[in-house]
């Protein structure tokens, strides 16, 4: 009848924009929205997608109607699928006695993604919800359990399509139940928006009044799930209001570590180191294990001892035998700790040096976790750093890498590689053979969830390549890429590393019109670098202040800007010292320096003589990094005898002193201390009127400059001196 017609053009009217709906409800993993609209309704290779649908819609229809009941349920299957997969549909059918081919056989149209389209588009909404619900049991019973797994995203989008049918909450809990198992498959496979939507259909499964009382376990973890996964994708935003609700629903302190954990996580990535110590703190606390608030150096001792004390007669193949940790609390505990290691490493170094003991010492009394291998990497660190024991060091980095094998904990790579290659290693390898590693924690940390260490080990990376004067160029191309991966993850912290850094490449590069300045293209005014050392300080992110400073005096001291390197190296001496002078940090402590040598003549008296041991303390300190790996720091160390013999008016060592920095640093390609150090011996030649030595350093200078990339340098030279150059 007319009246009928008329509600079935409504009908025909709501449904219309339906094919949007189904391609948005959940994204493909591995796939952008703007690809989904394009492939939601491809047909499998064996059907033809791209013929032209020459019939039009009325007489589609028509013949559609004409097809045989179980033809047209074959076909309206398809349509919710999207799909002529056999097997797919095979799995989501009713068992007939035909099969799909002689079901096929009387249709007389062509069975491509517009026909699927139109046919799913005359479905009404109510018989589609049924049927999609219908399609995802189909496919739970039908489909053998170890294939289940690659079938998640289908299953679990029929089921939320047909959504509004699933009246029995039983049936809603053991699809939420499925949807947990999808997204732990999905993190599995690196998949973290597939896993953040699985785990969103689930929660929105137990959305009613009761689900904390009835469903507590399954909730509980669909949202520890949910904080991580969000963590993973740089959601904080979504993360606080999922621990909001966990704490305000959990049983016990127990059951909200997880969550608080995500919490953490997200506010050292936030730049919120206070607060996120102070919450691990908080959280250690509860599980038992308490920390001083301002430890000391004698906390730092003690704890040495005690660790030193279960390490007596174990070697690493009797730890690596140990039984794995199973008491809960200390499971947590490890967790926490390692937490707790990126704010205390930045505000509290001591606080920093007691959490590394207590996870060895954990793990000597209560067993082996996953954890255990980032305690040993950063003991290693400590053993060479404090305690001077380089080879001790060397086992424990060894042992950090062999408890990572043991637990195949992929997920724990970026920290182990941060504390054996970022620190201990540089003892034993050169700096550069640490870039590989670094590189690989980084493209782990992205694949695993760890974002937080993978963005800082791709910016420690950076700084390493200006500390061993690697071209200018290769570094600011890589810096920029990493600093584009850092903001499209939110990752404050490693992004007020880089930043700066990006501006002192582009500075030596050319690129800046005072290019002794710390600002230009990336920090368009003087106030950006203001504002963040003023937030720095405020959270005591010793890191941060001290290397932008060490930027300013670089900058300084290249440009001949000696008394402003001076004020910038008293500034930035913090990084200097212990817990981070090691010999991969042996730049900041060789320009700390060489710029209070620079303004040695002007110092007399006390002033003068403590220039001087500081610069005595840094030869021997050099020396002993060099022992093992030349190649970190003997060109460094030559170079810095070199100015010290200048000061202490003894030219022909300075002489012997600048030849030997300017040989090894060519042997080891490290174009900044061969620039500098040809540049440096030009000047004393000059002062000692030997112009032909001059000459020669001079032109020497400007070719190793421009070799490093150091193209505003090499300018500066030509304007100086045009008659040399």
């Amino acid at each position: 009848t007319k009246e009928q017609t008329g509600e079935h053009a409504i009908d025909s009217r709501q449904r219309s924009d339906r094919k949007s709906l189904a391609v948005l409800d959940f994204a493909t993993p591995n796939s952008s929205n703007a690809d989904l609209d394009a492939n939601f309704w491809k047909i499998p290779h064996q059907m033809s997608g791209n013929e032209e649908n020459t019939i039009n819609n009325e007489t589609l229809l028509d013949q559609f109607n004409q097809l045989p009941a179980a033809t047209q349920q074959l076909l309206k299957t398809a349509s919710c699928l999207g799909s002529l997969d056999t097997s797919v549909l095979n799995a989501s059918t009713e068992r007939n006695k035909k099969s799909i081919p002689q079901l096929l056989h009387d249709v007389r149209f062509s069975v491509n993604g517009d026909t699927l389209t139109f046919i799913y588009q005359e479905i009404p909404i109510n018989e589609a919800s049924r049927l999609h619900v219908t399609i995802g049991r189909n496919l739970i019973q039908n489909l053998p359990q170890d294939e289940l797994s690659g079938h998640y995203y289908t299953v679990l989008r029929q089921y939320k399509l047909g959504n509004d049918s699933i009246r029995n909450q039983c049936e809603r809990n053991s699809t939420a139940k499925l949807c947990l198992e999808a997204a732990e498959h999905a993190v599995s496979q690196s998949d973290f928006l597939a896993a953040s939507q699985f785990l969103d259909f689930g929660i929105s499964l137990l959305e009613h009044d009761n689900c904390w009382n009835d469903e507590y376990d399954l909730t509980l973890a669909l949202y520890n799930d949910a904080t991580e996964v969000e963590y993973s994708r740089s959601n904080f935003e979504r993360v606080d209001a999922l621990v909001a609700t966990v704490l305000k629903h959990a049983r016990c302190f127990r059951d909200s570590i997880r969550a608080r954990a995500s919490r953490i996580y997200s506010l050292s990535t936030r730049y919120q180191m206070t607060e996120a110590v102070e919450e691990s703190l908080q959280v250690l606390n509860h599980l038992g294990e308490r920390f001083p608030s301002n430890p000391t150096r004698f906390h730092i001792a003690r704890e040495l001892v005690r660790v030193w004390r279960l390490l007596r007669g174990k070697t690493n193949e009797m730890i690596l035998r140990m039984p794995p940790m199973r008491d809960p609390d200390k499971v947590a505990t490890m967790q926490v700790l390692n937490l707790l290691f990126p704010g205390a490493y930045r505000t509290r170094p001591k606080l920093w040096g007691v959490i590394v003991l207590r996870l060895v010492r954990l793990t000597l009394l209560y067993g082996l976790s996953p954890v255990s291998a980032v305690g040993f990497g950063f003991y290693s660190a400590i053993l060479s750093m404090i305690t001077k024991d380089i080879n001790g060091g060397y086992r424990y980095s060894k042992l950090a890498l062999a408890l990572l094998d043991k637990f195949h904990a992929k997920e724990w790579t970026p920290r182990v590689y941060m504390g054996v290659f970022g620190h201990a290693y540089s003892y034993r390898r050169s700096l550069r053979s640490a870039y590989p590693k670094l590189q690989e924690a980084h493209e782990t940390g992205l694949e695993t969830g760890d974002i937080e260490f993978s963005c800082l080990s791709a910016a420690i990376k950076c700084m390493y390549q200006i500390f061993t004067g690697d071209s200018l160029v290769v570094t600011e191309k890589e810096a920029i890429a990493y600093s584009e991966i850092f903001k499209a993850n939110n990752q404050e912290a490693a992004l007020r590393m880089i930043t700066p850094c990006i501006q002192f490449l582009q500075n030596l590069l050319g690129k800046n019109d005072h290019p002794q300045k710390l600002f230009g293209d990336v920090n368009k005014d003087a106030n950006i670098i203001t504002e963040l050392l003023t937030q720095a300080k405020k959270f005591n992110d010793e890191i941060s202040v001290g290397f932008i400073y060490y930027y300013q005096m670089v900058l300084a001291y290249v440009f001949n800007d000696y008394e402003t390197a001076m004020v910038k190296a008293t500034k930035m001496q913090r990084i200097t010292r212990p817990p981070y002078l090691h010999p991969s940090m042996s730049s900041p402590f060789t320009f700390y320096t060489l710029s209070i040598l620079a303004v040695c003549e002007n110092r007399k008296g006390r002033a003068r003589r403590r220039i001087l041991s500081i610069a005595k303390r840094c030869v021997k300190k050099l020396t002993q990094f060099s022992h093992f790996v030349p190649e970190n720091c003997l060109a460094k160390m030559f170079l810095v005898q070199a100015e010290l013999a200048v000061v202490m008016r003894k030219g022909r060592e300075a002489k012997c002193h600048y030849e030997s920095s300017i040989s090894v640093s060519t042997r080891y390609t490290d174009y900044m201390v061969r620039a500098i150090a040809c540049e440096r011996a030009g000047r004393f030649s000059s002062s000692c009127g030997d112009a032909v030595a001059a000459t020669h350093y001079f032109r020497e200078a400007h070719t190793a400059y421009k070799e490093w990339g150091a193209l505003a340098k090499a300018r500066q030279l030509r304007l100086e001196m045009p008659e040399l150059l």
